[in-house]
Parts: structure tokens; sequence; C-alpha cells
């Protein structure tokens, strides 16, 4: 499978999310484990290089305790995107 490259909105989410990751002290593989994924998984949403789907975002808000704050971002980015789903 190709690269993908990142874009603004994934960037952007990606940032929050690590953001938010590390305020809560974990590891990418601890959030992994938490979420159900794997590391390099959290790590191409965090890069920006893949956009997760809402009901991973809703994951990680429950994995990391932050309420709807990654779900919320989520529906942000999807609305600022050239095409959304």
């Amino acid at each position: 499978m190709a690269a993908r490259r990142p874009t603004r909105q994934t960037i952007a989410f990606g940032q929050e999310a690590t953001r938010l990751r590390h305020e809560t002290g974990l590891s990418r593989l601890d959030l992994a484990k938490r979420a159900a994924v794997s590391r390099s998984y959290v790590a191409q949403v965090e890069n920006g290089t893949t956009r997760c789907r809402r009901d991973f975002a809703i994951r990680l808000d429950e994995a990391l305790g932050t309420g709807t704050a990654l779900t919320d971002a989520w529906d942000a980015s999807v609305k600022a995107s050239a095409h959304p789903k």
C-alpha cells in the first residue's frame, strides 16, 4: 500500500490526539492496548498519515478519559475536509 500524504485536517487531529495522550502520560503502546489497536495504527493517526473512523475517535476519548474532545475534533476535521464522507 502506498504511503498516504497527511492533510491539514489529519495533521491537526493527530496533533490533538498526541497532546491529549501526553497529558495522560501514556505511551503509544499503552494507548494502543487501551483502544485495542496496534501501536503503529496509533502512530499513523498521530502522524496524520491516515484518517481514522469516527468510532475510533470515540474509543480514543474513552481510552484517554477526554470526554468528547477527540470526537469533536474528528467531526470538525470532516466538516473542514474538501471531500467529507
